[in-house]
This record gives C-alpha cells, sequence and structure tokens, in this order.
C-alpha cells in the first residue's frame, strides 16, 4: 500500500516471485511499476509475475470477490486487535491451503493507516529476536511471503 521507493517496490515483486506468489498489487498511490529502478530491482521477476495497481477501495473489493483473506504486515494491530507473531499465525493452522491469502504491507515510512487495519481479516508481525528496532518494507516482504509459502508447502507434503 502506497510504495514509493522503486528499489523497495522491484525487490518485493522479487521476493513474491521468488515465494511463488500468484500476483503482486500495488494499491493506492504508489511508484509507477515501469520506473527503471523497480524494472531493475525486480532483476526479471517484473516479467514473470502479474503487477497489477488499485485503489485500495478496489483492492478490498476485488479480495472479497475471490473470498481472500487479507492480512496486513503490521508491527502493532489495532487496540483490542493486536498483531500475530507470524510463526503464531502459522501454528494456529490460518494458512488453511484452501482460502486464498493477500498479503498487505505498508508505506515504506508510514506503515498502514488504521483505517485500513480496520478492513483486513488479521494483522501479523515478524518477531524481533535481536536488537534491530525494525526491518525495511523488502526485507519484511521476503521474510514473510518465504515463510508462508515454506509453511504451506511442507503441509501439502
Amino acid at each position: 500500500w502506497q510504495i514509493r521507493y522503486p528499489g523497495y517496490a522491484g525487490s518485493v515483486i522479487r521476493a513474491a516471485d521468488a515465494a511463488g506468489c500468484d500476483a503482486v498489487v500495488f494499491v493506492d498511490d504508489c511508484v509507477d511499476v515501469l520506473n527503471p529502478k523497480v524494472v531493475r530491482s525486480s532483476v526479471g521477476s517484473l516479467f514473470h509475475i502479474p503487477v497489477l495497481t488499485m485503489s485500495t477501495r478496489e483492492f478490498m473489493q476485488w479480495t472479497k470477490s475471490i473470498h481472500a483473506k487479507v492480512v496486513a504486515a503490521d508491527v502493532y494491530g489495532l487496540e483490542g486487535r493486536p498483531a500475530m507473531p507470524l510463526p503464531e499465525y502459522i501454528q494456529q493452522g490460518e494458512l488453511d491451503g484452501v482460502q486464498p491469502h493477500a498479503f498487505l504491507f505498508g508505506n515504506e515510512a508510514r506503515g498502514l493507516p488504521e483505517s485500513i487495519l480496520k478492513q483486513v481479516d488479521r494483522s501479523v508481525c515478524i518477531p524481533m529476536y535481536g536488537k534491530a528496532g525494525s526491518l525495511n518494507l523488502a526485507t519484511s516482504a521476503a521474510i514473510l511471503l518465504h515463510t508462508v509459502a515454506m509453511s504451506s508447502h511442507i503441509e501439502r507434503i
């Protein structure tokens, strides 16, 4: 949602491609998908995976139409609905292999606003085990998408 840095955008496309995602959706006011830095940092993945652009409203309507669970990557979540640590989300069987999932990442500087967090089905966070205060958008996307992909692959065996 509102990804602005071309290098991060290309890296997210690359991570999604590597994790076996079906598509990447740039939601709301994002960097141009064909920005040369996006193309370069995707290292060819832009040509392997569909990349769509939608408004927030269109994205929410589209996910409802395909019966997808919308999961926000967010450090805190909402009051009364805190973000669930990603390992716990997976251990609780939330990834049933049947219902599609749409993982929503926020803007690099601001994250996701409360108005969007209120519309998602769940918020998950990546646990921090060291002393780093945060992860950048591209790193977060790579960790979350690969964790989900590996978990889904293990459950199918």
